[in-house]
């Protein structure tokens, strides 16, 4: 049995093309503005991605693909995609030689005297050119069969034009288009579909040989089964190839609607893929592997949801972006794209597996020009995330150097070694926090659960994916980050606190609690504390404050030596930086610390003032960590 996967085609291209940047593989479009459905879609968003086409008011604009193209936009049109742009600005102050001349518009005179003396365009039996009449369809195919190398010459004989109508149908010049009527204006649309048909056509050698690798798109078309893509690469049948800045889509609006798909992508010179067209769904099933079943005459890949289908030892199996290669085992959980032959036999398996099991990152060192971002797990190993690695965060699609301390991740490497390149990431960043109110067990397993209120008083039981042993009690406070499955799966815990302070006053009622209020950044706040402030009052100092219990656990005193006196020489409020000199010893000294404290003396007490209240020629003292700083009286 087989069950094909097909995709709605969505005939929209979504960005706009005023962005003044693209980031690689950025889907670009719409290409013209009325072509959506037609059937030279593909064809026109391809002429213009490559540079060919423009449209009248420019790319987004009216391309008009039923209409007529006269002869002078033709002549651009094939010089410009020859490559000999160069050539027609060099030619655009002369006047061309055409007994009509004084009717060939002057935009279009270099563009009519390259293709003159490019042996393209020749002309009618006047001498004229009729730059505003439209080109028909032999006209197109004559200059096409003239525009690559060495067809010409093998023309059969007879009257123009059906000797070169006849040989441009037979190699293929005309492309999808039918020429029955050959003296019809030619539609913008149907040129679109003959010029790329002609740039995928060879030359010819002295003997009418085709010179392989010498088509204008050589190399640069490929067909097959879109199976993956990432930020940077997409693949088509089995290889990966990079993206361009910006990629036409055309039946399809992003990447993922492409997946499944057989598709023509076409690059640019530089091997970067910069159009993308659906030209069938595949016949094809996605799934995730079971088992094998070899129990019968038949062999068959077992699927999760009950699909089987029939392999053989041709079937040919790319694990993990590695080459495709027959024998490839699959094992349980492997999701898998199988490409299914005409017979109904698996021809082709692309398998992803998790082969570097759920861990949590316990450090994360960004990319730069030089290197890849680097995470490191909480078992010690660490591994480099190439650019072209997928990555997502709660299953959607992020940066690499999102990838953050705590996140609950699986990683793909390439081929599924564990020493191969890390080709995706999917991360969980997920945090349950609050009061545990409850903890069960349950058989058969054993399941362990725990219970947490938050702080709007909603409780969830979560499934516990840690060590029996370390399940918190009722009461306590907790925060831990969750797994893909939704788990408690690493203890986060609260960090410390440990802000500069100005002790304000000390309590402790009849029970013993003990209760302190402190200054912090001109903001009086009270807490409860194990401290005994009782000789600290009016004191500045590092308070240590319980992230779970907002408790103060510990006071550093850090007194203000007065003796050592700094002058403000210059305050930069806005970014919080000063420039002082150490009146003592004359250095110059540039404090910029985000945490830094600056008090002013008065009558009152310490009063907060920041970086905002001081003035080149105020005095300061500090303390011995120069953190906290007091304006003298």
């Amino acid at each position: 049995m087989k069950k094909a996967v097909t995709a709605a085609l969505v005939l929209a291209l979504v960005l706009s093309l005023g962005a003044p940047a693209f980031a690689a593989g950025e889907v670009a479009g719409p290409a013209f503005n009325d072509i959506a459905g037609h059937e030279a879609e593909a064809d026109l968003t391809l002429m213009a991605a490559v540079g060919i086409m423009t449209g009248d008011e420019g790319i987004g604009g009216p391309v008009r693909p039923d209409d007529p193209i006269t002869r002078a936009e033709f002549a651009k049109m094939i010089v410009g995609g020859l490559g000999k742009g160069a050539t027609a600005a060099g030619l655009a102050g002369l006047v061309p030689t055409f007994a009509d001349a004084d009717e060939i518009p002057t935009w279009a005179w270099g563009w009519v005297n390259a293709a003159y003396f490019m042996g393209l365009m020749r002309g009618d039996d006047q001498g004229k050119f009729r730059a505003d009449d439209p080109i028909n369809y032999a006209e197109v195919l004559t200059v096409l069969v003239r525009a690559v190398r060495g067809h010409e010459q093998q023309l059969p004989e007879g009257m123009w034009p059906y000797n070169y109508l006849f040989y441009a149908v037979d190699v293929g010049f005309n492309g999808r288009v039918d020429v029955a009527f050959p003296r019809l204006p030619a539609t913008r649309g149907d040129v679109a579909a003959m010029i790329f048909a002609m740039m995928q056509i060879d030359r010819l050698d002295a003997d009418g040989q085709p010179i392989p690798g010498t088509a204008m798109l050589a190399g640069r078309v490929h067909e097959g089964l879109f199976s993956d893509y990432t930020a940077t690469q997409v693949t088509i049948d089995g290889v990966p190839y990079d993206l361009a800045e910006k990629v036409y889509l055309v039946g399809a609006s992003d990447y993922e609607g492409l997946m499944n798909l057989n598709v023509r992508a076409v690059a640019d010179a530089e091997g970067d893929i910069i159009f993308i067209h659906v030209i069938e769904a595949a016949d094809s099933y996605s799934g995730v592997f079971a088992e094998y079943d070899d129990s019968g005459d038949v062999d068959y890949l077992v699927f999760e949801d009950g699909t089987k289908i029939a392999y053989d030892a041709a079937t040919t199996v790319s694990l993990n972006r590695a080459d495709a290669a027959p024998g490839v085992t699959l094992e349980p959980g492997d999701e898998c794209l199988v490409s299914l032959g005409d017979d109904g036999v698996a021809a082709h398996v692309v398998a992803y597996r998790a082969n570097i099991g759920e861990d949590y990152v316990t450090d994360v060192v960004p990319s730069d020009e030089e290197s890849d971002t680097n995470i490191t797990l909480s078992g010690g190993a660490d591994y480099d995330i190439p650019a072209s690695a997928m990555v997502t965060i709660n299953g959607q699609a992020a940066d690499r150097d999102d990838l953050a301390v705590w996140d609950v991740v699986t990683l793909y490497t390439m081929g599924a070694d564990p020493a191969g390149e890390v080709i995706r990431v999917e991360a969980t960043r997920e945090v349950a926090e609050g009061v545990v109110t409850g903890t069960k067990t349950t058989y058969p397993g054993p399941h362990h659960f725990v219970t947490i209120e938050d702080a709007s008083g909603a409780s969830t039981t979560y499934e516990w994916a840690m060590d029996p042993a370390e399940m918190p009690g009722s009461g306590a406070t907790v925060k831990y980050g969750l797994n893909a499955a939704g788990a408690l799966f690493v203890e986060i815990g609260y960090e410390a606190m440990t802000p500069y302070v100005l002790v304000e006053s000390y309590t402790v009622d009849g029970e013993g609690n003990k209760t302190v209020m402190v200054d912090s950044r001109g903001q009086s706040l009270t807490y409860a504390t194990t401290v005994d402030f009782s000789a600290s009052i009016g004191e500045f100092g590092l308070a240590t404050i319980d992230g779970a219990t907002k408790v103060i656990t510990d006071f550093t005193v850090m007194a203000i030596d007065e003796a050592t006196d700094y002058e403000v020489l210059a305050v930069d409020a806005a970014n919080g930086t000063m420039t002082l000199k150490d009146l003592g010893t004359g250095a110059i000294l540039f404090v910029s610390d985000a945490e830094v404290t600056i008090y002013e003396a008065t009558d009152g007490g310490p009063a907060y003032v920041g970086f905002a209240g001081l003035e080149a020629g105020d005095i300061l003292n500090a303390d011995a960590t120069q953190m906290i700083w007091l304006v003298a009286e």
